[in-house]
């Protein structure tokens, strides 16, 4: 198929508008919305480019194209890619974009960055209109299964926190410090390993960037050779661990799974040993996310360029600390949700490889 298609340059087929500052026409009740390479920034009383443009990022985030269904103002850091309807159906030219590596493009070494002129450059198939319609159905539906899987898994998240809040209406609690909840010869530590000074070998170091969102990814994980590791020991993580990032982006957390089970931890990540038997440790962690002990977390970051927590503040963070028949129901429920996320998540990894398969089969 795509050697009887053919191909032209961005040039032939769109138009490429630059976005402007957006103080002029910022305002909290505009009718149009404000987009940045990132998403959706605020509202304008004016905009740029026609609805069904794609923003593509000019510096910072060059690779994560967006799809605008309606009018909007672009800001100076972001372009908009809009077809020639009469040559090119705009929602092919954006899973085109999806399938594109635009880091290819990128002309400065600090923060990656695009030019007009090397975006216009290019190319593309461009088959009879009928059949990127066609194809861009066909990729539309998964993008759609897709977007209902994150909402599915959006609301579970949602209903997690809410079990958490009802939970406490009664005002049947104490307040402990974080310190009092783990085992007596565990206390809260961090690791000792320097972020990117992890080698090849031994054992396994788990860095901050490896637990993004709630569970440690187990791929990637690098290595510190076992010599090395022997100074470490006091930092050493086992099964069921709850990590806690207190450099950076505070807050992130993550169980530590029976595979890396003996692991290190870096200097931006603590080890919180929930004494699991007076305490569940589903239970803990969620307490930590709780809107008001976040507040009171973040007033406890302090640092320059990279801000952090000190340990000692981490220690004497008050949780609510529920009855244990409580915790055991809360964590009863939560265990359900996860299954439910399991199962979610697994639709959703198989969406993503038959829209990677399918982008690759249109656009190689």
């Amino acid at each position: 198929m795509k050697s009887e298609i053919e191909t032209r340059a961005f040039s032939d087929v769109l138009e490429i508008r630059n976005g402007k500052d957006q103080k002029k026409v910022q305002s909290r009740d505009g009718a149009y919305p404000i987009y940045g390479s990132g998403g959706e920034m605020g509202r304008a009383s004016a905009y740029l480019c026609p609805a069904e443009t794609i923003i593509l990022g000019r510096k910072g985030s060059i690779n994560s194209p967006i799809f605008v269904r309606e009018p909007f103002w672009n800001v100076d850091t972001a372009f908009g890619l809009i077809a020639n309807r009469i040559i090119l159906d705009p929602v092919y030219l954006f899973h085109f974009c999806k399938s594109f590596d635009f880091s290819k493009l990128n002309t400065t070494v600090t923060i990656p960055s695009l030019t007009k002129a090397n975006l216009l450059k290019v190319r593309l198939p461009v088959p009879s209109m009928e059949t990127p319609k066609s194809i861009a159905a066909r990729l539309g539906k998964v993008c759609d299964l897709i977007d209902k899987r994150q909402a599915q898994l959006a609301q579970l998240d949602t209903l997690a926190k809410s079990l958490f809040v009802e939970m406490f209406e009664t005002g049947n609690y104490k307040e402990v410090y974080l310190e009092e909840v783990v085992y007596p010869d565990r206390p809260i530590t961090y690791g000792v390993v320097k972020p990117g000074k992890e080698v090849p070998g031994g054992v396994p170091i788990i860095k901050v960037k490896d637990f993004p969102d709630g569970a440690v990814k187990k791929t990637n994980i690098l290595h510190a050779s076992p010599e090395i590791e022997k100074g470490y020991k006091r930092s050493r993580v086992v099964t069921g661990d709850l990590l806690y990032s207190i450099r950076g982006t505070v807050g992130r957390m993550a169980f530590v799974p029976k595979e890396l089970d003996g692991a290190n931890i870096t200097q931006d990540t603590a080890r919180v040993s929930i004494d699991r038997n007076r305490f569940q440790p589903t239970y803990i962690m969620a307490s930590l996310s709780v809107p008001d002990i976040r507040r009171v977390i973040e007033g406890k970051i302090k640092g320059g360029a990279v801000k952090g927590i000190n340990l000692s503040d981490l220690r004497k963070i008050k949780i609510p600390l529920a009855g244990q028949s409580d915790q055991i129901e809360f964590a009863r429920q939560i265990q359900l949700i996860d299954k439910s996320k399991f199962a979610i998540r697994k639709s959703l990894d198989e969406l993503n490889r038959l829209y990677r398969s399918l982008l690759q089969q249109y656009f190689g």
